[in-house]
C-alpha cells in the first residue's frame, strides 16, 4: 500500500470531516459554507466530489466552488 493518499481518498477525508462535525462546534461562516458546498453537489446531482468520475470534472467541481464561493460572501457579505 502507497503511504502517499490519492486526490479521491483526500477529498473523501476533507469531505468526511465537514459532514461529520456538530453543528453546534461551526461558526457561522463555517455553517453559511457548508450549506453552500450541499447546493452545489445537488447542482451537479452528487453526494460526495469522490462521485466525479474524471479529474477534469473535479477539477471544474472545486474550480466553480471556489468561484461561486467568492462571489457569494462578496454578494451576501459574509467574512
Amino acid at each position: 500500500m502507497s503511504r502517499f493518499k490519492t486526490l479521491d481518498e483526500k477529498i473523501s477525508e476533507k469531505i468526511a470531516s465537514l459532514l461529520s462535525e456538530d453543528e453546534e462546534e461551526l461558526s457561522p461562516l463555517q455553517k453559511k459554507y457548508r450549506e453552500f458546498f450541499f447546493r452545489k453537489m445537488d447542482e451537479y446531482n452528487i453526494k460526495s466530489p469522490a462521485d466525479l468520475k474524471t479529474d477534469e470534472e473535479k477539477i471544474k467541481f472545486f474550480d466553480d466552488i471556489k468561484d461561486s464561493w467568492e462571489k457569494e460572501k462578496k454578494e451576501k457579505n459574509l467574512e
